[in-house]
């Protein structure tokens, strides 16, 4: 594709193709490598490790696609073309964190945007030049790529459009179009390099890489500076707090309400009597834990929530869901444990909930244990338990002495919506778990 000017200018050719090849391959390397906006917060370490590791790999991507298709869909000169790969693949390290940010619902997602929409502007025109560099004398200069009164109406409507994604709760179009406009505006108004130098384009696909390091990594270990602010309610969807009133929405695409945390608490598991004589440490009090996981409300068939689902800190108590459309509604509790507990320890599950639900008799407590991982981890069934109407409730679900399953860090409660409340949300909330040791 290439743009004329006044004859007594050269024309210049943009390579739209390979460059935004090489933008793309980065975002979908940054989408697969990303973890689960639901899995639990990363330690330093870990997150540190992942962000070296996964931050170069999508950088890598993006500079591998640009460094074929540069000479293979533009006028690239030979020299030029590593060159350009560095610069592609710098900047495609931002798609990391950014990723990561978008997944999680974070505000700051959008900052970043901008400056990605700014950065992949000016690094466009470096690279028009750069293709262009030989056809151009010492003394000319081209006039701007594209007239500025071209590209206001498109910057203008990608940024009103990304405000009201933005007031609306769609994160990832918000950023993305927020991306797009700040593009529009960069490519016209910026000025661009005539050359590379190569110690310098060094040094800075260096100091880019770093530093999407070190966002990506403060973002998987969610530290307060970034999670917490005067952004946090809506980051997090908090659109009406726990105490509030009764809310009430209808279910359109997913919804996760996250429990308040509670105090640190060491979990010291049961140990499973041995088959060489009596164990070391066993208690004879029921381990209790408190519920700090997440409720999942979603329809059928779907197994878990979308990426657009509503994320919430709150109670199914205050938080009711309602299908429109009268499908099924799936209503799960998930707990995580810190660490693998061997089944065979323990007695029974016990279960404290509170219900407030207006229609008695109609729900049900399925729970299961399993590990966490794949989707089709293994489960072990513990039945299920009909949940007594009003106030507190104590539910006790007996655990096989030789269950199948080996070890689990996951309790699960199924709530089965009976009769013509199956499309409605359980005005139903966990309170605690105890696991009961088997007796001596």
């Amino acid at each position: 594709m290439s743009l004329s000017f006044p004859s007594e200018q050269p024309e210049l050719a943009l390579p739209w193709r390979p460059f935004f090849a090489s933008l793309i391959a980065g975002t979908c390397a940054a989408w697969l490598v990303s973890p689960s906006p639901h899995a639990p917060p990363h330690s330093l370490a870990s997150a540190s490790l992942r962000a070296v590791l996964l931050v170069p790999l999508v950088a890598a991507v993006s500079a591998a696609v640009a460094r074929i298709g540069f000479p293979a869909f533009s006028t690239c000169p030979d020299h030029q073309a590593p060159r350009l790969a560095r610069s592609c693949g710098a900047l495609a390290a931002w798609l990391l964190p950014a990723t990561v940010l978008v997944a999680q619902r974070r505000l700051w997602a959008i900052p970043l945007a901008l400056f990605l929409g700014v950065a992949a502007a000016r690094l466009l025109r470096r690279c028009a030049f750069a293709i262009n560099e030989p056809r151009l004398q010492p003394d000319q200069a081209p006039a701007r790529l594209f007239s500025t009164l071209h590209l206001a109406l498109p910057a203008s409507v990608s940024l009103q459009t990304a405000l009201v994604a933005l007031l609306t709760g769609q994160l990832a179009p918000a950023a993305l179009l927020a991306g797009a406009g700040s593009f529009f505006i960069a490519f016209s108004a910026s000025s661009a390099e005539r050359s590379f130098s190569p110690l310098r384009g060094r040094r800075r696909a260096l100091l880019q890489t770093a530093a999407a390091c070190l966002l990506a990594c403060l973002a998987l270990i969610r530290i307060p500076g970034l999670a917490g602010g005067p952004f946090r309610g809506i980051e997090q969807g908090e659109s009406a707090p726990a105490g509030h009133g009764q809310t009430s929405r209808d279910l359109l695409s997913g919804a996760i309400l996250l429990a308040d945390p509670s105090p640190f608490a060491r979990l010291v598991a049961p140990v499973p009597r041995s088959s060489g004589g009596r164990p070391a440490l066993r208690p004879s009090d029921p381990i209790v834990i408190e519920f700090t996981g997440v409720y999942w409300i979603l329809t059928v068939p779907h197994t878990r929530p979308p990426r657009s689902s509503f994320v919430v800190r709150d109670s199914p108590l205050t938080y009711s869901f309602t299908t429109p459309d009268r499908t099924p509604l799936v209503m799960q509790a998930h707990q995580q444990l810190p660490f693998p507990i061997n089944p065979r320890c323990c007695s029974a599950l016990e279960v404290v909930a509170r219900n407030d639900d207006p229609q008695p008799g109609t729900i049900a407590l399925h729970a299961f244990l399993t590990v966490s991982g794949p989707p089709k981890a293994p489960r072990l069934s513990l039945g299920a338990r009909p949940l007594s109407p009003g106030g507190t409730a104590l539910l006790r679900f007996p655990i096989p002495p030789r269950p199948a399953l080996p070890a689990f860090d996951r309790i699960i409660l199924n709530f089965q919506l009976a009769g013509r409340r199956q499309h409605r949300s359980a005005k139903v909330s966990i309170l605690r778990f105890a696991l009961i040791p088997r007796p001596r």
